[in-house]
């Protein structure tokens, strides 16, 4: 294993960590560890995360490669490898926090821009969550994330991100903003703002710049993609079936619909057939 450094988050970063879970509907736990990396010299180069419905990639500059499921169930296949992080980031050390059994629980990037660090770590339903935390005085219209191997990239009417693949879609949730002021937490108006080239750029209200801003987007788990026929459990799904049937999966990861049928939290609900 790559020589690596060690941290605990600081009570400030800790607080906004617990109000960011609240806000995204989850909370952080040990379900989707983060695996060093190391390069040909055994140095670190970065983390991985091998989740279900996704693999995610991490390297020294917070600069992610996500790849989904095709198809054929195939995580990673042609069209389906997303490219994504913050443009003119810095390479930093990341501080490793949460030792467990396949890895850790969350990574710090200090100052990966200058006045801004970047929080990465997993909910127990196995998306993946990234909070920019603005430093006072820091002007956070620096943040521009771009976006590479994408067909697609729009908005919905509630201000996610929706990110076409070849097959299907990855939804990020609209961004949430907010300030931790003497223990109180203030929200602060936030949503995307598309750019030429993939690139997206954070649009905030105003808000108290003598205190840090919290910027929390949510990467969901793909949204939509496409199962051949007499696929027997298929790994990406945990499922086991055999039919052939557009599968859907909620950003939230908590249902499944194959075909006429929805999975909802474990209980089955038959749709009319169309």
């Amino acid at each position: 294993m790559p020589a690596l450094t060690a941290g605990v988050l600081p009570d400030s970063l800790s607080a906004i960590q617990a109000k960011a879970s609240q806000f995204h509907g989850s909370t952080s736990g040990a379900s989707l560890p983060f695996q060093p990396t190391a390069d040909a010299l055994g140095a670190l180069s970065g983390f991985r995360v091998d989740a279900q419905l996704y693999h995610l990639g991490l390297d020294n500059a917070a600069q992610a490669t996500m790849s989904v499921p095709d198809e054929n169930g195939v995580i990673g296949g042609p069209g389906q490898v997303l490219h994504f992080g913050l443009s003119g980031a810095n390479q930093v050390v990341p501080v490793v926090i949460d030792a467990q059994d396949a890895g850790f629980g969350q990574v710090w990037y200090k100052n990966v821009l200058d006045g801004v660090d970047e929080l990465y770590y997993g909910s127990t339903d196995s998306r993946f969550i990234f909070d920019f935390v603005v430093r006072p005085g820091s002007d956070p219209s620096q943040l521009v994330l771009s976006y590479r191997g994408q067909q697609s990239l729009q908005t919905d009417s509630a201000g996610n991100l929706l990110i076409g693949m070849s097959d299907g879609q990855i939804a990020q949730t609209a961004p949430v903003a907010f300030q931790i002021i003497r223990g109180q937490v203030r929200t602060v108006a936030s949503s995307y703002v598309l750019g030429d080239n993939g690139a997206v750029r954070f649009q905030t209200s105003d808000y108290d710049h003598s205190e840090p801003l919290i910027i929390d987007p949510t990467q969901g788990t793909p949204t939509t993609t496409t199962m051949t026929s007499n696929t027997p459990n298929p790994s990406a799904f945990g499922q086991q079936v055999t039919l052939s049937a557009k599968v859907k999966v909620t950003s939230s990861g908590s249902a499944v619909t194959i075909g006429n049928v929805t999975f909802n939290c474990g209980s089955v609900a038959l749709e009319p057939a169309v």
